[in-house]
């Protein structure tokens, strides 16, 4: 099947184009003096895909010291894109930091970034100063002696905004601003996008994370003392270090008042669900809305995997107040609500709370950028501030665990509380949970029954000729059970995944749900056509031959393919070095194939040239070595199908382990 490998050479053109996909359309449709084989195609087209899915990362893990300067990704001689950029840099000054948001006004998505401080006069010049990173998001790099002063990716996943804070390392009083590049693909990408001018003003090097925590503690005063608090990101609360804070508590009026806190850019939302379980989907959600010239609260349903606005709340049922680049909004929820039919105990019954923030798009709420539910049902009446003559903050609280105690402080004679809370939030952790059992089925098909299905039936048609299994040739056996577990374990893993989903969702770029399904679909189609196929002594039996060869290589084929778009998924959570492990896998595959092939077409040959010699010796001399020589070839063959095995076994407990950590 591979014995036209001597074409490889040809895979050096694919390496050598600037846009790697249309490196893998020229080998595969243009056609040319001694066109490829069909079955070549199929053999290198895995190796040649997966190949250029790596190399169009470029920098996956961020950009290198190199590009400082220029900030310019040096993507095999790629040029920036000369129109107009998407994106955007949005500067928020607060105090000492200034706040700095990397966007599309029109919902494009970034792959990688940098971003710097430049001065506005000589922007050539870095401005020596700190972002902050996220976990998974971003991490900063040193330019020109500097410490932490550039930001850049961590990986290539798409992400909706990049939001930073920056503190200058040292005195300044200068106007700055903020250089990014920002990459929408490997190929497409856009340099020196500058944020307006900002003028900063210091006499002495400040600390980012100590000012933020000063300018914004009040958000955090009596957290899980007399309110409950929950934030996001994850440990944001211990940190003081919120995108996004709700805190509650009951009223004076015996009722739960609410407060949303966080920084909102212009026509962006943050939200808070009350739900009956940690994922999206018939939750009753209080938005909070930053327009250029307000802030308003609005009540909304999520309706499945869609938010459909119900209405703005009366301006007198809620507050709102922006202080320091802080956006807050405090209203008050009845113990008892009705919403869309569904009713929400509060007082009596405990249910999951959902955070989310992200932009506005077309009035509605936009995908958000972050999100976060908490991992079991909340008690939302457990903090209950008692207001009464002559006493001033008496809490009552409610629902202590072993960990949460009260103590007396004896000396001096005065009643203190000490309470020891877990904030414990859950990233995704619904999607984590269906993606890996997803992907763990997946690969399992794909990467394990179906690779030796195929192996078996290119391979070992002619092994085993005297021996049969449940009535039939052991190949063919083989492959036959094979191919139905790996079927069995696509519709399992395709239907958990689409009731997870709530049927079809689509609304991202990457195309692994697109190519997922044409997989499955051509998979199902196998089946179907073995029942149907004719005899094998039937003239038209040719046709199910080829048809069974192509539909069965290209749902394999397209099934890396797709496997490896997973990673770029946010909600696998996979990390590069799966590529690698998915790498290893197809090369090895594709040299197995090319063994096998090689090894046939040997012994083919030899074989014909032992014909020859007996024919040229005459019939009477008979070579009594054949068997044992045909012996020791299926030796090798089923030895090395073992070895094969072996090592499918170690891949996928590889991969089990990378999806099971992601």
């Amino acid at each position: 099947m591979c014995h036209e490998f001597r074409q490889v050479g040809l895979l050096a053109q694919v390496l050598s184009e600037r846009n790697c996909w249309s490196g893998v359309r020229k080998i595969l449709f243009t056609p040319r003096a001694g066109i490829l084989a069909l079955e070549m195609k199929a053999c290198v087209c895995v190796l040649l895909i997966s190949i250029s899915l790596l190399g169009c990362y470029g920098h996956p893990s961020g950009a290198p010291k190199s590009a400082c300067s220029s900030l310019t990704p040096v993507h095999s001689g790629i040029k920036p894109q000369r129109e107009s950029p998407p994106y955007s840099v949005s500067v928020t000054k607060n105090g000492n930091k200034v706040r700095v948001r990397i966007f599309s006004s029109v919902g494009e998505e970034i792959e990688g970034f940098a971003l710097q401080a430049r001065y506005s006069k000589d922007r050539q010049r870095i401005v020596d100063g700190r972002f902050t990173t996220k976990d998974g998001i971003s991490k900063t790099i040193d330019c020109s002696n500097g410490k932490e002063n550039t930001l850049t990716h961590v990986n290539p996943t798409p992400k909706r905004e990049i939001v930073t804070e920056w503190t200058p390392s040292t005195s300044l009083d200068d106007d700055i601003v903020f250089r990014a590049t920002v990459a929408k693909t490997f190929a497409i990408f856009w340099t020196e996008i500058d944020s307006a001018p900002v003028k900063i003003k210091i006499d002495a090097p400040t600390n980012s994370r100590s000012e933020r925590k000063e300018s914004r503690s009040d958000m955090y005063d009596a957290c899980f003392v007399s309110k409950g608090c929950f934030g996001i990101p994850a440990g944001c609360i211990n940190s003081q270090d919120c995108e996004v804070l709700l805190s509650y508590a009951k009223s004076s009026d015996g009722n739960l008042a609410f407060k949303l806190s966080g920084f909102l850019e212009d026509n962006s939302y943050m939200a808070f669900g009350l739900s009956y379980d940690p994922v999206m989907g018939d939750d009753s959600v209080t938005e909070c809305v930053k327009t250029r010239d307000n802030l308003i609260a609005r009540h909304s349903w999520n309706d499945g995997k869609s938010n459909v606005l119900r209405r703005e709340l009366p301006r007198d049922s809620y507050e709102i107040d922006l202080t320091d680049g802080v956006s807050n909004c405090q209203f008050i929820m009845r113990n008892v609500t009705q919403t869309n039919g569904r009713e929400f105990n509060l007082a009596n019954s405990t249910y999951f709370a959902l955070l989310a923030k992200g932009p506005m798009r077309n009035q509605g709420l936009g995908y958000h950028s972050i999100r976060a539910s908490t991992q079991q049902p909340v008690n939302f009446t457990a903090f209950d501030v008692l207001e009464s003559e002559g006493v001033s903050d008496a809490i009552k609280i409610h629902g202590l665990t072993e960990e949460t105690f009260l103590s007396n402080n004896s000396e001096s004679n005065s009643f203190s509380t000490e309470a020891t809370f877990n904030e414990t939030t859950s990233y995704e952790n619904s999607d984590s949970e269906y993606s890996s059992n997803t992907g763990t089925f997946m690969v399992t098909a794909w990467v394990g029954f179906v690779s030796l299905g195929i192996l078996l039936a290119r391979h070992f048609k002619s092994s085993w000729d005297n021996k049969t299994m449940c009535g039939v040739k052991i190949w063919f056996a083989l492959h036959r059970s094979f191919m139905i577990a790996a079927l069995i374990f696509v519709v399992i893993a395709f239907i958990v995944i689409f009731v997870h989903k709530d049927g079809w969702n689509y609304q991202s770029k990457n195309p692994h749900a697109v190519l997922g399904c044409i997989a499955t679909a051509l998979g199902l189609f196998q089946p179907i056509m073995a029942i149907f196929r004719p005899a094998a002594d039937h003239p038209k039996r040719y046709i199910f031959n080829w048809l069974h060869f192509i539909v069965g290589n290209a749902a394999q084929i397209i099934a890396v393919i797709t496997i490896f778009f997973a990673v770029s998924l946010q909600s696998s959570g996979l990390k590069e070095s799966f590529y690698w492990i998915m790498a290893v896998f197809v090369i090895v595959y594709l040299l197995i194939h090319l063994f096998f092939q090689v090894h046939t077409w040997s012994a083919e040959k030899k074989k014909n040239n032992e014909v020859k010699m007996i024919d040229l010796a005459g019939r009477g001399s008979n070579s009594a070595g054949a068997p044992e020589k045909n012996l020791v070839n299926e030796a090798l063959r089923v030895i090395f199908l073992g070895v094969y095995t072996i090592f499918l076994v170690v891949i996928l407990i590889t991969l089990y382990a990378l999806i099971g950590v992601a």
